[in-house]
């Protein structure tokens, strides 16, 4: 049951350090987190229905993820040369 605090606990500081809309989908990660854990620890009974609930959740929180990462990519500037990283030194008369 401990574990299950510590990752609770962890899930809203991260929560509250990346706050922006993804606040449902970590959410719903970290109930399936604890419906699993629930499962390996406390040899809870599973059933169909629970594994289709954690199955779906899961996949949307991966599709919510790669929508996201593709939305900041497009964003992103697209060039083909590599930034320019040269320090120029400046010669003293």
């Amino acid at each position: 049951m401990t574990c299950c605090h510590f990752v609770a606990h962890d899930t809203h500081l991260y929560v509250y350090m990346f706050l922006d809309n993804s606040v449902n989908v970590l959410g719903y990660f970290k109930t399936c987190i604890v419906f699993i854990g629930g499962i390996a620890f406390f040899d809870t009974s599973v059933d169909l229905k629970n594994i289709l609930g954690i199955t779906l959740t899961m996949i949307g929180v991966l599709l919510y993820t790669y929508v996201q990462l593709r939305g900041q990519e497009a964003k992103q500037p697209k060039s083909n040369q590599a930034p320019n990283l040269e320090l120029k030194v400046q010669e003293k008369v």
